[in-house]
């Protein structure tokens, strides 16, 4: 990736992030870019020295290894100093939680477990950060302590990558009686759900998380939450990741109100003006444009933790495609192949087989003239198909008509069926009264007619 990335600005993605997070995103970015590899090491190790994880730090010194540069050298004493904080911290935190448990103080007890897990968070233990984070519920006592616990453990995942827990504490803060749902806490943890989902690939489920993120459409708003985003995930994260997940998974008419006609989210556009361009020339059907413009984010996204992983960009992108060809061709009863190309920026070939995939898989009611290289539609003639049900109905009910007006000359003259009759029984079916009769005897004796 290292043609791609010339044009990628890297302090200014940095810039977006902060703490545990943005070390995580430089070091892939430099795993994936040897071209980026120094200048992101360079930035995750300065970002690293802000906090007291020696550990992630001294890994971050061996990743750096033949690189020069002063930040590339171990700083030992700085390693020592916070080595020797956290022992003595870590001593005090302990006696407090064995004076806390004697005294059986539930407010107290809800502090040392908090403060303990904020420890074990700094020092880059986030297993244990997690657990006593997940302790302090039991001692919550306000809408808030179940909010800021809740918080925790999602902050706490999301670096650790573990998302098994997101889920469940985002439904637990939400459906906490009287909590705010549009602070920038309850904010940012809508966005990590909507990141969980994403990254299940739950595309659909994530769409709503992501665009109910910015409840407030005022941009002091945005200014407020960029200010509390950015360890666990950015505004303009959000504002792409939403964007990709909804033209993958939502009908033109849903795009417009979840997307389009959402001022929150279309705030958060407004961070990322090729997600915006991308997502009104696809709505407005400029297939063209749109494409393009996606291929040139491609190398940024590629570079992104979350999407980079997995295959999403992948996904996501040939999802996006083949909900454009389907617009594309829906309108219309032939298409021109060759036209098509054009549009897609495609061979004839790979459209072809793009065509075949959607109409096997039942996307597109059309077939290929391959001699005249035309897509047609099904054509369907609602005139005809409504006379021919009518005209079936009809049959159906004379049918019916006719075997009850049979049954009840039965019952009348008292007559029962031989085993001429076809089938041995009557139902609607049955070819006509007179023909039936013929095989009818009245207690053995034939009956005649007329």
């Amino acid at each position: 990736m290292q043609d791609e990335a010339l044009a990628f600005d890297l302090d200014v993605y940095a810039a977006r992030y902060k703490g545990r997070g943005k070390i995580h995103r430089m070091q892939f970015i430099a795993r994936r870019c040897p071209s980026l590899r120094a200048d992101a090491l360079r930035i995750a190790i300065i970002e690293a020295k802000k906090g007291r994880d020696t550990l992630q730090y001294k890994n971050l010194i061996k990743e750096a290894a033949g690189l020069i540069g002063e930040e590339f050298e171990l700083d030992k004493p700085w390693v020592a100093e916070n080595d020797r904080w956290a022992a003595q911290e870590m001593d005090k935190l302990r006696r407090a939680l064995e004076e806390t448990r004697q005294q059986q103080n539930k407010v107290g007890m809800r502090n040392i477990h908090s403060d303990l897990g904020d420890f074990f968070h700094i020092r880059g233990r986030l297993r244990h950060a997690r657990g006593d984070h997940i302790k302090t519920r039991d001692y919550c006592t306000r809408v808030d302590h179940t909010v800021y616990m809740c918080y925790k453990v999602i902050q706490v995942s999301i670096e650790d990558f573990d998302f098994s827990y997101i889920e469940n504490h985002y439904l637990m803060a939400e459906n906490t009686p009287e909590v705010d749902k549009n602070t920038p806490d309850m904010c940012n943890m809508r966005a990590c759900a909507g990141l969980a989902n994403m990254l299940k690939g739950q595309y659909s489920q994530a769409v709503r998380r992501f665009t109910e993120t910015n409840c407030d459409p005022s941009e002091d708003n945005v200014a407020v939450l960029s200010q509390n985003f950015g360890d666990m995930i950015a505004l303009e994260d959000v504002a792409v990741y939403g964007g990709l997940c909804a033209m993958a998974t939502r009908s033109r008419e849903e795009l417009t109100k979840e997307v389009i006609k959402n001022p929150g989210f279309a705030n958060l556009l407004e961070l990322v003006p090729d997600m915006r361009e991308v997502i009104y020339d696809f709505h407005n059907s400029r297939f063209t444009r749109c494409l393009q413009t996606m291929e040139k984010m491609r190398p940024e996204l590629m570079l992104d933790m979350h999407l980079g992983s997995n295959e999403h960009v992948e996904t996501l992108f040939r999802m996006i495609r083949r909900k454009a060809i389907v617009q594309y061709t829906t309108p219309f009863t032939s298409v021109k192949l060759r036209r098509m190309e054009t549009v897609f920026n495609t061979t004839a070939e790979e459209l072809e087989e793009e065509l075949l995939s959607l109409i096997e898989c039942g996307v597109i009611e059309a077939r290929i003239d391959s001699e005249n290289h035309e897509l047609l539609a099904k054509t369907t003639r609602p005139r005809t198909d409504a006379i021919k049900s009518a005209l079936q109905k009809g049959r159906d009910a004379f049918d019916e008509a006719e075997a009850m007006l049979l049954r009840m000359t039965i019952l009348k003259f008292n007559l029962h069926l031989t085993s001429g009759t076809p089938g041995g029984m009557m139902g609607p079916r049955a070819s006509s009264i007179s023909s039936v009769l013929d095989n009818v005897e009245d207690r053995g004796r034939p009956l005649r007619h007329g």
